[in-house]
């Protein structure tokens, strides 16, 4: 719901350039992320298939999330494009609720796949070298 405010309320394609480096950014990794796990195998339910293993190749290598990183580069880009605290706000609540769910989604992957937690040590949530 808050990629649609974000995107409803300001240009979806803004004409400065930060906010379209973010956009493109943001679905250059995604793109990445989803060509790196293959269609077939994206899940929107956290729970993992029975034959489930750990990603390590593409955006994986460094961020273990970077579809949820894709989605707020493109957010972060619409936010910039056409700032206001109600937007920033919006960000915010999106950032927070991604955040909730990449922290239930790794305590079922570290229950369900061997070598999750050796994967989490070695790599960043969302932003290699930060977070």
């Amino acid at each position: 719901m808050a990629l649609a405010v974000l995107a409803l309320t300001g240009p979806v394609f803004p004409e400065q350039t930060l906010p379209r480096l973010f956009l493109l950014a943001g679905l250059l990794l995604g793109l990445w992320a989803l060509i790196t796990i293959r269609l077939r195998n994206l899940r929107i339910v956290p729970e993992p298939a029975q034959d489930a293993r750990i990603t390590t190749s593409g955006p994986y290598r460094r961020i273990r999330h970077p579809m949820y990183a894709s989605v707020l580069l493109v957010a972060l880009g619409w936010l910039i494009a056409e700032f206001s605290f109600v937007r920033l706000g919006t960000w915010i609540v999106l950032f927070a609720d991604l955040l909730l769910k990449l922290h239930h989604e790794e305590s079922i992957l570290e229950a369900a796949i061997p070598g999750y937690a050796a994967y989490k040590a070695r790599s960043y949530r969302l932003v290699p070298g930060l977070f």
